[in-house]
């Protein structure tokens, strides 16, 4: 179970972060809730300096000099711990995008990136798919076929038409 769930893996994290009910992180280490902590800074950091590179090319178009890297990160800083201070909502009951409605001002980078976590569309789709694929594959004349031999006999047969282009 443990392989095939990986709670520390850096999207989950980032989707627990921003989401406002699940964002203490109390099943992951304090050295894995400060990597998600760091993680997600260094995601704000970068969207800042993509805004502020087309806010620089204006402002040297008029002559004037931004200065403001140092402020830019206590901001963003300060943003962050503000927050990860607020209390969090009820996880069950809660809805994270009512919360963000009412919060993208005050939070505007991190809800910038919440965003982009938590559009993330959950979907048992495909992984049914492979399980019919794998229980098309696997009949009584093949019940012998290794495992390593079904695994990619249902990753050719799932991903033929890009093979069928090679």
């Amino acid at each position: 179970m443990e392989r095939r769930w990986d709670s520390a893996h850096p999207l989950f994290i980032m989707g627990s972060i921003t989401h406002p009910g699940h964002k203490s992180l109390s099943w992951l280490t304090p050295n894995q809730q400060q990597k998600g902590i760091d993680q997600l800074f260094v995601e704000m950091k970068n969207h800042v300096k993509l805004t502020l590179s087309e806010q620089a090319k204006m402002l040297f178009s008029f002559n004037i000099s931004p200065s403001q890297s140092q402020n830019t990160e206590d901001m963003l800083s300060d943003e962050l711990k503000r927050y990860l201070n607020e209390p969090e909502i009820d996880h069950l009951n809660g809805d994270p995008l009512m919360w963000w409605a009412a919060h993208q001002t005050a939070y505007p980078h991190v809800a910038t990136l919440a965003r982009k976590y938590l559009a993330i569309p959950a979907s048992t789709a495909p992984s049914e798919r492979v399980f019919s694929t794998a229980k098309n594959i696997h009949q009584k004349k093949r019940w012998r076929m290794l495992p390593l031999h079904l695994d990619q006999a249902v990753f050719l047969r799932h991903n033929r038409s890009i093979v069928a282009d090679l």
